[in-house]
């Protein structure tokens, strides 16, 4: 980070321009906004101020926004403008705000268009510094990332005063040492030195939470560079891990919402080698609580809406009725839009509807500006003490936005670059967890208050074991750690299907197990009752396929738990006067419905084709191919080899016909209680697949040595025959080998909660 500037700069509002004196302007808005430099430049020559002679048009108001040229040439992504403007424009005027609060560098800064930035800095170095003029108050390096700009955060992250984004030791808000406050009165000058303080009657002092909002949007970002920014804000200062930004959330918080970049939530890109040559089976890691990784979620929150028109009038009315209620939207929860266990409701970035069309235009401007920073990222990087190698992996992916192109990257690139992400969030999880230990020794309201408590509990129902695992390293208490309906992380984990969260119980104590299965939530439900509940669980059953499969799902999980819950908790009720298994059935009686109707339906179907084969199969072998002898009754001039081959498997395809309709038969007739899915279904249907697959293969071997016999002299048309008789047998396995793969596995498969005892 630099240093703080040494020099003072007057900040102005820029309001009170009547209608009359706007539309001395028209001429100079209109050239500026359609990127004429040769008619802006004339104009600028022969402007002058109104009130003021020989102060020139470019360092006034010229729109009813309350814009300056300066303004209206970033909004429209005309770098020759703006290059020419920084010539002339004063130091005062390049602070001056929009209607929407913003300065000239803070919509570049949004746009991420750098060029534009690094112009404006090289002019004047103190603008890094001024905050917005909206109720968030946010530096314009918040303001970037916040709008997914993450390439143009870290190089502002780079150059933004250390003070303004780290708190002092005695100052657990997060209230810099200096700042600049955008100012109503024009003439009134503000100096680095001073501190924020809002104008309002009460002169509470206004709480500065850039560097709280910068770290958790860096840790949403989900890309090396956030990790970057993450990292060096929590190194420079730990306290920031629990200190609470604009949004109402912290620092671990963040970490506790990710999901997709952690092997535990993504098992397809991390199913091979991802830890160290490491398996990704969590046996490699149930020794003990330490070996619990952590890892980065991409970024699920929302960026700048999209528009088309070139044309910033189009947009007015919406920035009119969007931008005033801004700061007060919510972040939904990653992908699924849960709230937190303190009833916060985490929605997505805040918006503003006056810059969408302009980021389509400004992004096709700035492409070659953009993929030219390769230098001079790979020197951040190497002040930083990153790899060059970094530069090369990372993602210029901005979520939310129709038109953006993405870096078109192997698996093996990607894998490696998940894997420097997952490196960086356990360091900055380690780092978090040291600060988080000092807390627990001297201020234990400092957790609560920085929602260590909620953090875990979040990412008890994310599934992120590793995240869980780490905190329980930390300090065992937080084993008894419940939310706000008094459920505990195992609970979660159980109520929201996370089978890793539910297997940490395996690596403690009996005592301490027995202890954490007898608790009760606040309507008397044990964890057994947990099971029975599927309405958290939505997201994880509706990732198996089938009713039926689902309703074995389930049932291994009520079993499983019921297996370690002490026998007296079978029978207990909860506040509804429900068992356990009573609440099961009640909760489960649609999609025990849907399961027997998928199983009847399938088994109809395939019970039709094996009655088939039957028939077909039980008449070919009275019917071979070729004139027979009248004294034994066998075709004249056969081949021996192939008539055996046709016999042979032709009994092959009767016999494992069937045996698939018996199986088919039976699902058919069965009951279909509760247990019936565990197991005794499931089974049916496997061998009725695998049979139905075996007869149709060996039906169309059948088919292929009879051709072989009859055109035994014609093999230039027998081959070709012959391959086209494996069409029906690939079709079915392409058809039905997903969902008898699947089946296969839940049934007989490794179990999904590891280190059993």
């Amino acid at each position: 980070m630099a240093n703080a500037p040494e020099e003072n700069i007057i900040i102005s509002s820029g309001r009170g321009q009547d209608e009359d004196q706007l539309s001395n302007f028209a001429e100079l808005y209109k050239a500026v906004r359609d990127g004429k430099l040769t008619d802006t430049v004339r104009i600028l020559d022969q402007s002058q101020d109104f009130d003021q002679p020989g102060d020139k048009a470019c360092n006034k108001i010229i729109t009813d926004r309350d814009e300056t040229a300066l303004h209206v040439a970033v909004l429209n992504g005309h770098e020759h403008i703006v290059e020419e403007l920084m010539n002339r424009m004063s130091d005062e005027s390049l602070a001056m705000y929009d209607r929407d609060g913003y300065t000239a560098l803070i919509t570049a800064a949004v746009l991420g268009n750098r060029k534009m930035v690094e112009c404006m800095l090289t002019k004047k170095s103190d603008l890094i510094r001024i905050k917005s003029n909206s109720n968030g108050k946010n530096l314009p390096v918040v303001m970037a990332i916040d709008f997914g700009q993450i390439e143009m955060a870290r190089y502002l992250y780079d150059l933004t005063p250390e003070g303004d984004l780290i708190p002092q030791d005695n100052d657990q808000e997060i209230t810099p040492d200096e700042d600049l406050i955008p100012q109503e009165d024009n003439d009134q000058e503000i100096t680095p030195d001073e501190d924020l303080i809002p104008q309002d009657n009460d002169q509470e002092i206004h709480k500065d939470h850039n560097g709280a909002t910068l770290l958790t949007c860096a840790i949403y970002a989900g890309t090396l560079d956030g990790m970057h920014i993450a990292l060096g804000l929590i190194e420079r200062c730990p306290r920031l891990a629990l200190a609470i930004d604009k949004y109402d959330e912290s620092g671990i918080l963040a970490l506790a919402s990710m999901r997709q970049s952690l092997p535990s939530g993504n098992q397809r890109i991390y199913s091979s080698n991802v830890e160290h040559g490491q398996s990704n089976q969590e046996e490699s890691n149930r020794s003990d609580l330490e070996h619990g990784q952590s890892n980065q979620e991409e970024s699920n929150r929302s960026n700048v809406e999209h528009g088309q028109s070139n044309q910033e009038e189009s947009n007015r009315s919406d920035v009119e009725h969007g931008q005033s209620n801004q700061e007060e939207i919510n972040r939904s929860n990653l992908e699924h839009g849960q709230s937190n266990q303190e009833g916060i409701n985490i929605s997505g970035i805040m918006r503003i509807p006056i810059l969408a069309p302009a980021i389509c235009k400004t992004r096709s401007n700035i492409s070659e500006v953009e993929h030219g920073q390769s230098s001079q990222e790979e020197i951040n990087i190497s002040e930083h003490g990153q790899s060059n190698q970094e530069e090369i992996n990372k993602s210029d992916v901005e979520h939310g936005q129709s038109n953006h192109e993405e870096i078109n990257r192997s698996g093996i690139t990607q894998l490696y670059e998940m894997k420097r992400i997952h490196d960086q969030y356990d360091k900055l999880l380690s780092k978090m967890c040291e600060e988080i230990s000092e807390s627990l020794q001297s201020n234990t309201q400092q957790l609560k208050d920085g929602l260590v408590y909620t953090a875990i509990c979040q990412a008890a129902e994310n599934g992120i074991s590793e995240f869980v695992s780490k905190m329980l390293e930390t300090d065992r208490h937080f084993l008894w750690t419940e939310d706000r309906n008094g459920r505990n992380i195992f609970m979660l984990g159980v109520l929201h299907r996370q089978e890793k969260i539910f297997s940490i119980l395996y690596r403690l104590d009996g005592k301490i197990m027995n202890s954490l299965t007898c608790l009760q939530d606040r309507n008397k439900n044990n964890m057994l009752h947990m099971a029975g509940m599927m309405e958290d669980a939505i997201r994880q059953i509706n990732q198996i396929p089938g009713a039926a499969l689902q309703m074995q799902r389930e049932l291994q999980w009520f079993k499983e738990v019921e297996r370690i819950v002490l026998p007296r908790h079978k029978e207990t009720k909860n506040g509804d006067g429900l068992t356990p298994r009573q609440l099961f059935t009640k909760n489960h009686e649609d999609m025990k419905e849907k399961g027997e109707k998928w199983m009847k339906n399938t088994a109809r179907s395939c019970t039709v084709v094996g009655a088939l084969i039957v028939t077909i199969m039980f008449a070919a072998i009275f019917t071979l191919p070729g004139d027979n002898n009248q004294s034994m009754g066998l075709p004249k001039s056969l081949n021996k080899f192939w008539l055996n081959v046709l016999i042979i498997f032709d009994a092959l395809s009767l016999f494992s016909s069937s045996t698939s309709v018996l199986m088919f038969l039976g699902i058919l007739t069965s009951r279909y209680s509760e247990e019936d899915f565990l197991e005794y279904l499931p089974r049916q249907m496997i061998i009725g697949l695998l049979t139905l697959f075996c007869s149709i293969a060996t039906m169309m071997i059948t088919f292929s040595s009879a051709l072989l016999i009859i055109l035994q002299e014609q093999l230039r048309i027998a081959i070709p025959l012959i391959c086209l008789a494996s069409v029906p047998v690939t079709f079915f396995v392409w058809i039905q080998f997903p969902i008898l793969k699947d089946m296969i596995i839940s049934t007989y498969g490794p179990s999904i909660f590891t280190g059993r005892k």
